[in-house]
């Protein structure tokens, strides 16, 4: 449909005509393709979006894929993928994976020595951008190997299933990875509910399960996980799962709330000390000659600010524990 108005504007004494264009979405046109593509014809609501796989390639043409607004078929009434605030991973997501099919280049990657593992996810909690727009959707991988772990960002949920290609790996090679994501509880929107109940928000770390606001959940899987249909959410085949509390301004930081259980949980499927040292006592083990603990080295590491061996310093100390203190709140 099309409207005008005519508005007077009192700083110029003009009259202006606008004419406003209704935009109410798109419907997808199959004849560029031959009629070649089909719709996602299992939901009427749907069928404008060409039937696709999590890798953005056609389900019926090989070699076929889709970018932008469209590849919204592989989370339709899921996540963000409709908006340019959401396919924009989508579309970042299909380079890697066309390079990692076509050219063997593993999926962007950077490495964090273990003992620096808990502050880094902190930190990046607070900060994925991938993750936060399209929740469920993407995630960051954290793979072990050894004392290092090897971080993969904004992965699609849908293909952790072939992580082995998009790392350029034998799939019977072992793999031992936590799976962070953001979601919302189940009853955060429902028709008929009440946003302003009582229960509506659970800050509790032990409950944190039943959170409804945007939360990380963090997965651990030492077999391969299960495929994910499209357009669902459900991660299976987890050894472990970890919610963290909520936050209305999504502040992930809380020592209590967040860091403690981070550190628990991490320590508990790794086998490794993650506990939190004070300054204080990393200076009376320094002091006392009890040695430096990875724990001291941690969070300074983990951010990459210097080389690890220079941690040995006295003069480092304070500096190591900077980030950490600053960063954590009460």
């Amino acid at each position: 449909g099309e409207y005008f108005t005519n508005r007077r504007y009192q700083s110029s004494g003009i009259n202006a005509e606008y004419g406003i264009i209704n935009c109410m979405g798109f419907n997808y046109d199959p004849k560029p393709f031959r009629n070649l593509t089909k719709g996602a014809e299992e939901e009427p609501s749907i069928t404008k979006y060409p039937s696709m796989g999590w890798d953005y390639q056609s389900d019926n043409i090989p070699n076929l894929y889709y970018a932008g607004t469209i590849t919204h078929g592989t989370d339709k009434r899921l996540s963000s993928g409709g908006f340019i605030h959401g396919f924009r991973y989508n579309s970042r997501s299909l380079s890697h994976i066309l390079a990692a099919r076509n050219h063997k280049i593993r999926w962007p990657g950077e490495k964090v020595p273990l003992h620096g593992i808990t502050s880094y996810i902190l930190k990046r909690m607070n900060e994925m951008n991938g993750p936060y727009q399209m929740f469920y959707v993407m995630t960051d991988v954290y793979l072990k190997r050894g004392n290092t772990i090897e971080v993969f960002k904004d992965v699609p949920n849908g293909l952790l299933h072939k992580i082995h290609e998009l790392l350029v790996e034998p799939l019977e090679m072992a793999r031992d990875m936590v799976v962070v994501r953001l979601e919302y509880g189940r009853d955060y929107s429902k028709v008929g509910g009440d946003p302003f109940r009582k229960e509506r928000t659970e800050l509790d770390p032990a409950r944190a399960h039943l959170c409804n606001f945007i939360h990380p959940v963090l997965y651990h899987f030492t077999k391969t996980p299960h495929p994910v249909p499209i357009r669902t959410k459900a991660l299976k085949g987890e050894e472990r799962k970890l919610h963290l509390p909520e936050d209305l301004y999504t502040d992930f930081a809380t020592l209590k709330r967040h860091l403690v259980p981070l550190n628990n949980f991490i320590g508990g499927i790794w086998n490794v000390d993650m506990s939190y040292y004070s300054i204080e006592k990393c200076l009376v083990k320094h002091l006392t000659r009890a040695g430096i603990s990875e724990q001291c080295r941690r969070p300074l590491i983990s951010v990459g600010q210097i080389d690890r061996f220079t941690v040995r310093k006295m003069p480092s100390l304070e500096q190591n524990y900077k980030y950490l203190n600053d960063f954590v709140t009460d």
